[in-house]
């Protein structure tokens, strides 16, 4: 485990750039062919994938990442290859368990819940990737435990290009045969919809081909074990990350509330509202291939809207999951002393969080109606209806990563229950939220980004409070991250008048790469004179080395 945080943190970022530049060429022009109602068949088959997927892949590699560098800490290696034995065990068998899952399910699914009979193609189709990423998510775990983040890197690289090719080139192709074959673009969209789905499946199995390959070729040191030690590590793992795919499985539950709700009070609002929503955007969704304002919008939301808001919110995240395992050493090595260093590194991972979650959320929120109309030129409404939730999705994106990073110190301790229960009461008022906003008429489909930031705000807070009373830390978003919030609203003020100045006179692109840069450059530079102290004590940081050398 030679390898320091800064190397780490390198790769994972250079990574995640790759990643997302590939994502963003799947979904981009995924949306500008398939609209509102395409998305929606995407999405609907995502709702459902999601959570199985959640279940079967989180909770056992976060176990085997905290028992791999609980164990490398100590020194304990073959342990640690006994351990990820038995996780690739139970991480096939539930993979299995939930690819059966959803072909079971998958007809009633589409018919009665989703309401959505379009969808079930696309349900079939992504069903097998539970298994592939399962098995993969082990082996990211495991070598991510030993502060190895190259193979997680290369994988999700592999996986990010084969769905951009094959997603886009199935979908397309898809696309033109149906409209020739059935005459009309609705009866189309749903075999499109499916075939970029398949592109997903691919990808995740290609994923998974790599790291049974990079896994046989650095063969973790061998070992010899009867049946009862392995009965006894897969049970260890199983007790371990059940709290935690129940937990998982919850917070993805906000993508399947959306699918429960947006549709479903869209529809409803627009048959009880309808004079009060002429003209707006609920009547003109109506126009969409299907003619089903529900579905329009819900694909417009959750397939563009949130693509768009995804590609930024996952990046500030990079910082908790590469310094998780240098945290959990840290608490290991500080479990019978005062908690300062564990309380030091912990507000070192918000700073450190924040420092990219303030420019990216506040540029996104003030740049969303050019990003939009760039981004799908084809699809003018769809563009058009995101415009006020991205700028509320993108403004909540702050306390959404701050959330995520505070959750590390659970994790850290071993406490895999307690965020069961804060993502449980998130999500509870996420679903309150969602049902009584978007069924007022002027608010629509604004009100399941608004239930979204409001839920996260409330998560921050509570999480604070539950972190206070377990261990001891007082957490506060304003202490921690003051200097990042108020530099970003600075920034992103001024680089949203400088694109407004810029566009008169150059093309939006352009004028848009040219505020933001001046913009991040004003971030940079009002942290500085702010705290240029602080600010290079959390850069610096980075450079820590692991608690020990090891494999």
């Amino acid at each position: 485990m030679g390898k320091s945080f800064l190397k780490n943190t390198a790769i994972m970022f250079v990574s995640m750039f790759i990643v997302k530049i590939l994502g963003a060429v799947f979904k981009i022009p995924l949306g500008n062919i398939l609209g509102g109602d395409g998305m929606g068949y995407f999405s609907t088959a995502f709702s459902i994938f999601t959570p199985v997927l959640a279940f079967t892949a989180s909770g056992i590699p976060m176990v085997i990442t905290q028992i791999t560098a609980q164990k490398a800490s100590r020194g304990e290696f073959s342990e640690i290859a006994r351990f990820r034995r038995c996780g690739l065990i139970l991480a096939t068998a539930v993979g299995i368990a939930g690819t059966a899952v959803i072909f079971i399910v998958a007809v009633p699914f589409a018919d009665f819940i989703a309401n959505t009979p379009e969808a079930l193609p696309a349900i079939l189709i992504i069903a097998p990737s539970v298994l592939f990423c399962s098995v993969t998510a082990v082996y990211r775990g495991y070598y991510e435990g030993l502060s190895d983040m190259a193979p997680t890197a290369v994988s999700q690289i592999i996986e990010a290009a084969v769905k951009a090719a094959a997603g886009i080139a199935l979908a397309y192709i898809s696309y033109n045969y149906f409209v020739h074959e059935l005459g009309s673009e609705e009866k189309a969209l749903p075999y499109a919809a499916a075939a970029a789905i398949l592109g997903i499946t691919l990808s995740e199995f290609c994923g998974m081909l790599y790291m049974l390959v990079y896994s046989r070729k650095h063969k973790a040191k061998s070992i010899n074990t009867d049946k009862n030690d392995i009965y006894t590590g897969i049970n260890r793992i199983a007790s371990l990350s059940l709290p935690v795919a129940i937990g998982a499985v919850l917070g993805n539950l906000i993508s399947f509330t959306d699918l429960l709700t947006i549709s479903n009070c869209i529809n409803l609002s627009y048959h009880l509202f309808p004079d009060q929503l002429a003209g707006g955007m609920v009547t003109l969704s109506g126009t969409a291939a299907s003619g089903d304002p529900g579905n329009f919008l819900y694909g417009s939301y959750s397939g563009i809207i949130m693509s768009v808001y995804m590609l930024t919110a996952t990046i500030p995240m990079l910082i908790p999951k590469c310094s998780q395992p240098k945290l959990i050493c840290t608490i290991e090595l500080n479990k019978n002393d005062n908690l300062t260093a564990v309380k030091h590194e912990l507000s070192l991972i918000l700073k450190g969080t924040m420092l990219i979650a303030a420019p990216i959320s506040l540029f996104v929120a003030v740049m969303a109606e050019p990003v939009l109309k760039i981004l799908y030129p084809v699809r003018e409404l769809e563009a058009t209806v995101g415009i006020i939730p991205l700028q509320i999705l993108s403004t909540g994106g702050i306390f959404a990563a701050f959330a995520g990073a505070m959750m590390s110190i659970f994790q850290g301790y071993g406490d895999f229950r307690t965020p069961v229960k804060i993502t449980l009461l998130t999500g509870l008022v996420k679903f309150i939220l969602n049902v009584t906003l978007i069924m007022i008429p002027s608010v629509n489909i604004s009100g399941a980004a608004m239930a979204t930031t409001i839920s996260q705000l409330f998560c921050v807070f509570y999480s604070s409070h539950v972190i206070k009373k377990k261990y001891g830390f007082r957490i506060s978003m304003i202490s921690e991250a003051f200097p990042m919030l108020v530099s970003g609203c600075i920034s992103a003020i001024t680089a949203f008048f400088l694109y407004n100045a810029l566009s008169l006179q150059l093309h939006p692109i352009i004028a848009v790469i040219l505020s933001c840069g001046a913009g991040l450059i004003l971030y940079i530079l009002l942290l500085y004179i702010a705290d240029g102290k602080e600010l290079m004590g959390i850069l610096k940081s980075i450079r820590g080395k692991k608690c020990r050398e090891g494999l």
